[in-house]
């Protein structure tokens, strides 16, 4: 595992490989799992519980791409970059230091972004706050505590899949 992802080695891996080359090369002695962007849903699930403190994490979490259109539009931007963008706040990114990196961006930042940002910071905070270990910093506590939470569902996952005859 590096860095939360789990994958395979060398040339003989499937990663790439189209559904239905994956099902022929692998049949029952391989799985899939993509945890799709599982980040800010972990985040969602490990603050406390307060609807109105983490109200665009938990939106973001839920449905990804309604603030990523927004962002595209008020940006002018690809969706793909939106998501990229929205993935590095995610991150730990700076938006203030993306906005002066792309001065050729001159739309208004959606509020909804801004309130994703300090959502984020305020989450990070609350994370770490008994889970840093010295010298620290927040990102790093923080993406430390939401990979333990990656390994732990990959574990699940094994188990679970290996309950069904998978290897």
């Amino acid at each position: 595992m590096d860095g939360g992802r789990w994958y395979a080695m060398g040339v003989a891996q499937l990663q790439s490989a189209p559904r239905a080359v994956k099902v022929a090369a692998a049949g029952k002695k391989a799985w899939e799992c993509d945890l799709s962007n599982s980040f800010p849903t972990i985040i969602a699930n490990l603050v406390p519980p307060d609807q109105c403190r983490w109200r665009m994490i938990m939106e973001y979490a839920k449905d990804k791409t309604p603030l990523r259109r927004e962002v595209a539009e008020a940006f002018d931007i690809p969706c793909k970059e939106a998501k990229d963008l929205i993935l590095s706040l995610v991150f730990g990114r700076s938006l203030v230091k993306w906005r002066r990196s792309r001065p050729e961006i001159v739309g208004e930042t959606p509020t909804r972004l801004r309130r994703l940002c300090a959502e984020l910071a305020d989450a990070r905070a609350v994370l770490t706050r008994d889970f840093r270990r010295t010298g620290e910093s927040q990102l790093s506590a923080t993406s430390r505590r939401v990979h333990a939470v990656e390994a732990e569902i990959m574990r699940k996952l094994e188990r679970a899949t290996a309950a069904h005859g998978y290897e």
